[in-house]
């Protein structure tokens, strides 16, 4: 087992849809033929969404990345409808290397799991799994129980969803259409990118060379009253690489953050 030291921090203050993407259900990860757009609808019977909530300022989290890379790896060399994001938050930027991927919306994020685990503390590295497990980030065991025991049960939602570029491939555009939920749910909509590689030259890291996957490049999330069906705008940030990008896309209970579908889109490489 790998030796580590856990980082805590206590009371730490997407137009209608195209007629290709509605006819009938595509496999998880299905992809256009062409390059400029591309469509998904969500894995069934089963599926697990595994967000890791890290830092590049945290000594504890190389370990964790890495195994979230692997996660990943294994779900596209087997076909599972495993998806995995990488939140990267900002509280520690103060210990003197300031995290490039780092957002305090994601920080927040955490903040709301932590409130729904009745106040459980907020720490990094942090995995969890379809939004009720949570267990230290670099913990294989666990996290291989988690995505296992998530993968035997029914999503409760389908979405559907297209995914084109816009404005000179400056924005990806996110049509969606959420059916079959059994309760009010929020969808989350997220930029991922895959590659990743940071040099540290300060803090906890420094000297180090960091490599990432799944990083969480754009996030937006999609009131319960807006999702049965619309269209959602990300701009790319800088310097992000297309080939390497993706659209996870996935439904959660505002309440208790339980993960009820998901699916995934690679970015289209070209503007219609």
């Amino acid at each position: 087992m790998l030796n580590r030291r856990i980082h805590s921090l206590r009371d730490a203050v997407t137009l209608l849809l195209p007629a290709v993407a509605i006819l009938g259900a595509l496999p998880a990860f299905a992809q256009n033929a062409t390059t400029n757009n591309t469509q998904a609808t969500s894995s069934w019977p089963a599926f697990a969404v595994v967000e890791l909530f890290t830092s590049e300022g945290c000594s504890s989290c190389p370990p964790a990345d890495a195994l979230l890379s692997e996660i990943h790896a294994d779900a596209l060399k087997r076909v599972r409808s495993v998806y995995t994001l990488a939140f990267h938050v900002d509280y520690w930027d103060r210990l003197g290397w300031a995290d490039p991927f780092g957002d305090k919306t994601h920080s927040q994020r955490q903040r709301d799991y932590a409130k729904a685990f009745d106040g459980a503390r907020v720490y990094t590295p942090q995995m969890i799994v379809n939004g009720r497990t949570e267990f230290v980030g670099s913990n294989r065991k666990k996290a291989q129980a988690a995505i296992e025991a998530a993968l035997k049960q029914r999503p409760r939602a389908e979405i559907r969803m297209a995914v084109t570029l816009a404005d000179n491939g400056d924005v990806v555009v996110v049509e969606y259409n959420v059916s079959e939920a059994d309760s009010p749910m929020q969808l989350n909509i997220a930029l991922v990118e895959d590659g990743l590689v940071s040099k540290i030259t300060r803090g906890e890291n420094k000297g180090r060379t960091l490599r990432h996957d799944g990083v969480v490049r754009a996030f937006k999330v999609v009131p319960p009253e807006k999702t049965e069906q619309g269209r959602v705008t990300l701009k790319l940030p800088k310097g992000l690489v297309k080939k390497n990008a993706a659209i996870i896309a996935y439904t959660q209970s505002p309440t208790d953050r339980a993960v009820t579908c998901a699916t995934r889109a690679d970015l289209p490489v070209k503007t219609p």
